[in-house]
């Protein structure tokens, strides 16, 4: 049996996977993408189950095949499906903003390795060039 917490950490790493294989470019709306997110996501945990819950949010932005490991945090959190569903739907606008950050916290932590990789100085180590 899950915390509270660690709930919650699941959610959030549930929300920012699926988040994360959005394709973004190709969803057309008037809307800001984070208010399209939220809104799909409280909608989505009205399912009876956190499978039909992830399958209705995959739906909504025509995500095919689920990531991994998403598949694995529901796994995860399966035993405590109703508790989890109604924190969802209950406290969907701090759990999908959460998930967004930490999308974008990874996807930053990503491009920073690339560009060690290919020998690139950070940002930072070439402001401190400038400086000295």
């Amino acid at each position: 049996m899950l915390t509270n917490e660690e709930l919650e950490q699941n959610i959030v790493e549930l929300l920012a996977e699926i988040y994360g294989a959005v394709k973004w470019l190709n969803f057309r709306s008037s809307k800001n993408p984070w208010e399209v997110f939220e809104h799909r996501v409280r909608a989505s945990a009205t399912r009876a189950t956190v499978y039909q819950f992830i399958t209705k949010l995959c739906n909504a932005f025509n995500i095919s095949p689920l990531p991994a490991t998403a598949l694995e945090i529901c796994d995860r959190v399966r035993s405590q499906e109703i508790q989890l569903l109604n924190l969802i739907y209950t406290e969907h606008s701090p759990l999908t903003m959460k998930a967004i950050l930490l999308h974008k916290k990874r996807k930053g932590d990503k491009e920073e390795e690339k560009q060690i990789k290919k020998g690139k100085p950070k940002e930072e180590d070439n402001n401190l060039l400038w400086k000295s």
